[in-house]
């Protein structure tokens, strides 16, 4: 039997930086422009794709620049930021389908349920 779970949490200004949780989300090297620091988990080897989404009206940019972006904006602690969703696809998924057909199936859901309303979408596939 096909079981998923798909989690959602909010991200706080304080617990974690923008930046240091987007470095570490999609195993990447990121420079926080707020403290000076880079941010480098980009030896991390679970991570298979990592893709960000923008709305059709948001200016073309990279991880780093979308999330030193939204850090400056976000002046007080313990403000959100951001949210985070987990999802854990269904086992059988692995099996029967390649990495390209579920980021495939992903992508759509984060385009139709989160991207349509305006939100932008940083997002990683691990396994």
């Amino acid at each position: 039997m096909a079981i998923y779970h798909y989690n959602m949490h909010s991200n706080k200004v304080g617990i974690s930086s923008a930046v240091a949780h987007a470095a570490y989300i999609s195993g990447s090297q990121l420079y926080n422009d707020r403290t000076g620091t880079t941010h480098d988990y980009s030896k991390k080897e679970d991570i298979v794709y990592t893709g960000l989404l923008l709305p059709e009206w948001v200016v073309p940019m990279s991880r780093e620049e979308l999330w030193n972006i939204v850090e400056s904006k976000i002046k007080d602690v313990g403000r959100n930021y951001g949210k985070t969703g987990d999802f854990a696809i269904p086992v059988e998924w692995l099996d029967t389908m390649t990495d390209e057909e579920i980021i495939g199936i992903v992508s759509k859901f984060l385009i139709e349920n989160f991207v349509s309303k305006g939100h932008a979408v940083d997002f990683a596939f691990h396994k």
